[in-house]
């Protein structure tokens, strides 16, 4: 399977303030059901580690949110 199985998409979340807080979604391209891993992050989503994990366990079937915290622009 290569990484074009995989679907990336960049989300804006809405909280209940209205606030929009970023993230990406890392889903592979099925219409199975998935178990999602939300990761909440006060650093930057494009971490190389973070990807490099949110890749393989999409690849294996979890659908992965990696989502900005409060205070961080995009």
């Amino acid at each position: 399977m290569s990484n074009s199985d995989i679907i990336v998409k960049t989300l804006d979340i809405p909280m209940r303030d209205g606030v929009l807080l970023k993230a990406d979604l890392f889903i592979k391209n099925t219409n199975s059901p998935k178990f999602t891993l939300l990761q909440r992050t006060p650093y930057d989503r494009d971490c190389s580690i973070s990807l490099i994990n949110a890749l393989d366990l999409a690849k294996k079937g979890w659908a992965v949110v990696i989502q900005n915290v409060r205070g961080r622009l995009s």
